[in-house]
C-alpha cells in the first residue's frame, strides 16, 4: 500500500447526552459548495464530538489512475450511459463532471480497524483513508499497484487486529464497464497484518461484479461475504439484477446468490458465524435527454424522488421497495431462511445490523423517516418507529440494545428504543457554512474506545 499524510482540520463540539456509554460513532458527508469531506466522532463517554474537515480533493489518486487507462486503452467509442454504472459515465470528462465526481467521492463505507483509527472507503474514487483519532491526522491509502484497485470497504476482526479488504483489475473493471457487461473480472481478497505491515492474499477468482459493495469477513474467518450493487434501471424501469458472493476463506470456493435488485449491505449474525442478513437496497438510476415521471410509472415498485442535470443529460434518482433476506451457509451452499418486506410500507433499505435488547435478538434498517425493528428468529415486523427525522438517515444502536443513534445531515438523534422518543438532539455543524451533499448511511460504532 502507498500512504501519504493529507492536511484535515480537527475541532471538538461538546454535546449534551444523558447517556454515558464507552462508545463512539463515527459517519460522514460531503459538503458541495466547499467540496469539502466532513467526519463526525461522537463520544458518548465524554459527550464530545470530534469534526474532522479535509478537502476530497486529496482522495481522487484512483479515479486519476482510472482517466489514464482509459486514455490508454483508447476506450472511447461504447454507448454512452447505457452500460456504465460507475462515475465513469461519459468519456468527455468535463468540467461539470468533474465537479459532479468531486460532490460525488463521498465518504460511504467506514469500519474500526483498532487503535482509534477509523477506515474511509470512498464510493467512487477505489480508495481509501485512514482518521486516526490520537494523532489527529488523515492518511491517504491507495494499492502500490499500478493496475489495480481497492475496494471501497473492509472488514475488521478485532480478536487478531488483522484488516481484510478487496482489490481488482482497473482493466477489466473498464472492460465490464464500458464495452462488455458480462465480462469476469479478476477479485481478490486480502490481509492486512497492522503489526508488521504484511499483506497477503486469500483468496482470488474471476466474477461478474462491477460496483463491490457489503464486504464482511465472519468472526471465525470462515466467509466473506459481498454485494455487486448495481443502480441502472432499463427502458422498462426495471432494476438490472445483480448478485451476493459468498467466499469459503477455508476451502477458496465461491457461491453466487443471483437475480436480486439493488443488493447492497451484508451483516453478520452476532452469535451464529454461519448466519447472514443481506439487503435488496432498492435505490437506483434512470437516465434520459428528460427524465419524467410517466418513464418511472412503468414500474409500479419505484418512486422518482429527485432529478439532477448531467452534462447533456438527466438523471432521475428512484427508490423502490425493500427487503432484508436472511440465510445460512451449509456446506452445498447459501440457504434461504426467511425474507422481510412489506411493499411500499418499506423502501430504501439504506442501513441494517443485527443486535440483541434484553436476550432477543433483531435487526434494525431504515425506511426514512421510520426505523424498522425486526424479529431475527421470524423474519417479522416486530416495531416501526416513526422519528419524524426526514431524511433519516445514518443507524446505529447502542451495545445494551436500549437506545438509536441516528444522523440527518449535520443533526444527531438519540432515540430509545422502548418509547420511540428523541432523547438528545443536536446539531455538529452551526458555526460553518456549506449545504450538504451526501450524509452517508454506514454509520458505525466502537466499543470500549478509551
Amino acid at each position: 500500500m502507498d500512504k501519504s499524510i493529507i492536511k484535515a482540520n480537527f475541532r471538538t463540539i461538546d454535546f449534551d447526552n444523558k447517556k454515558k456509554l464507552n462508545s463512539v460513532l463515527f459517519y460522514g458527508c460531503v459538503r458541495n459548495s466547499l467540496r469539502t469531506h466532513t467526519y463526525f466522532i461522537v463520544d458518548l463517554w465524554n459527550s464530545k464530538c470530534h469534526v474532522v474537515e479535509l478537502n476530497n480533493l486529496y482522495t481522487l489518486r484512483n479515479f486519476y489512475k482510472c482517466l489514464t487507462i482509459v486514455a490508454r486503452n483508447n476506450h472511447k467509442q461504447y454507448e454512452s450511459f447505457r452500460l456504465l454504472r460507475t462515475l465513469l459515465q461519459d468519456s468527455t470528462y468535463t468540467i461539470k463532471q468533474y465537479g459532479l465526481l468531486v460532490g460525488a467521492n463521498i465518504p460511504h463505507h467506514v469500519r474500526y480497524i483498532g487503535g482509534r483509527r477509523f477506515w474511509v472507503g470512498n464510493v467512487g474514487t477505489h480508495n481509501a483513508l485512514i482518521c486516526d483519532l490520537d494523532k489527529r491526522q488523515v492518511t491517504s491509502v491507495v494499492p502500490a499497484e499500478e493496475d489495480v484497485l481497492l475496494g471501497p470497504q473492509v472488514s475488521y476482526d478485532a480478536k487478531t487486529g488483522e484488516v481484510f479488504f478487496v482489490t481488482y483489475e482497473v482493466k477489466g473493471h473498464l472492460q465490464m464497464s464500458l464495452v462488455d457487461p458480462q465480462f469476469k473480472n479478476r477479485f481478490s481478497i486480502k490481509k492486512w497484518n497492522q503489526e508488521t505491515g504484511e499483506i497477503t492474499t486469500v483468496w482470488t477468482d474471476e466474477i461478474n461484479c462491477l460496483l463491490l459493495d457489503g464486504f464482511r469477513v465472519t468472526a471465525d474467518q470462515s466467509y466473506a461475504i459481498f454485494s455487486d450493487l448495481r443502480f441502472a434501471l432499463d427502458d422498462e424501469c426495471q432494476f438490472d439484477p445483480n448478485s451476493i458472493y459468498v467466499v469459503d476463506l477455508k476451502t477458496k470456493k465461491t457461491w453466487e446468490i443471483p437475480g436480486l435488485k439493488a443488493s447492497a449491505h451484508v451483516e453478520p449474525d452476532p452469535d451464529d458465524p454461519n448466519v447472514f442478513y443481506v439487503s435488496e437496497h432498492q435505490i437506483g438510476i434512470v437516465v434520459r435527454d428528460q427524465v419524467t415521471e410517466e418513464d418511472v410509472a412503468k414500474n409500479k415498485d419505484v418512486t422518482l424522488i429527485a432529478k439532477l442535470k448531467f452534462v447533456t443529460k438527466e438523471i432521475g434518482g428512484v427508490v423502490g421497495v425493500a427487503s432484508i433476506l436472511k440465510y445460512r451457509m451449509t456446506p452445498e451452499g447459501p440457504e434461504l431462511l426467511g425474507r422481510y418486506s412489506d411493499g411500499q410500507n418499506f423502501v430504501r433499505a439504506t442501513w441494517h445490523f443485527a443486535f440483541k435488547n434484553k436476550g432477543r435478538k433483531y435487526i434494525a434498517t431504515i425506511s426514512s423517516p421510520y426505523i424498522m425493528i425486526i424479529d431475527a428468529e421470524t423474519m417479522t415486523l416486530y416495531k416501526k418507529i416513526d422519528t419524524g427525522i426526514k431524511p433519516l438517515y445514518g443507524l446505529q444502536v447502542s451495545e445494551d440494545g436500549e437506545q438509536f443513534y441516528c444522523n440527518s445531515f449535520f443533526d444527531f438523534y438519540i432515540v430509545d428504543f422502548d418509547t420511540g422518543e428523541v432523547q438528545t438532539s443536536c446539531n455538529f455543524q452551526k458555526r460553518r457554512e456549506g449545504r450538504v451533499f451526501h450524509v452517508s448511511a454506514h454509520t458505525i460504532r466502537a466499543d470500549n474506545f478509551w
